[in-house]
């Protein structure tokens, strides 16, 4: 097999994970969300738009983080809360945001190290 085979097969592997993880996190938190802070939130085609476009670009950490702080800041606080100077729930938002990214990218990495391990592959970490 050759490198090249092994990075798709971990692509795939990585997509296979991630994009089911990035899309039930989302939707199991917007469950969990009062009717207040889920009208704050993404409208569903606007959401849905997002989660094609992280899957178009491959869940680039950085566009994954991004549409993570804003789904999770938007239904955390508002601006009048931070008119207000109550910065409470734009601190939570951040820390889940973080938090999700780590979990996801934990999970991605999996992903990949077990596909590389799967098909044969020398797993190097350099």
């Amino acid at each position: 097999m050759t490198e090249g085979d092994v990075q798709f097969v971990q692509i795939m592997a990585s997509w296979a994970a991630v994009a089911p993880t990035v899309v039930g996190l989302v939707r199991w938190d917007e469950r969990r969300l009062d009717e207040r802070a889920r009208a704050r939130g993404w409208p569903a085609v606007s959401r849905d738009a997002a989660f094609l476009m992280l899957w178009m670009m491959g869940f680039f950490f950085a566009l994954l983080l991004a549409f993570l702080l804003v789904h999770f800041v938007r239904t955390r606080t508002s601006a009048e809360d931070i008119r207000r100077g109550d910065l409470r729930g734009l601190s939570r938002g951040i820390g889940l945001a973080l938090l999700s990214f780590l979990v996801i990218e934990a999970i991605n990495v999996a992903a990949q190290v077990g596909a590389a391990a799967a098909v044969g592959a020398p797993i190097d970490f350099s």
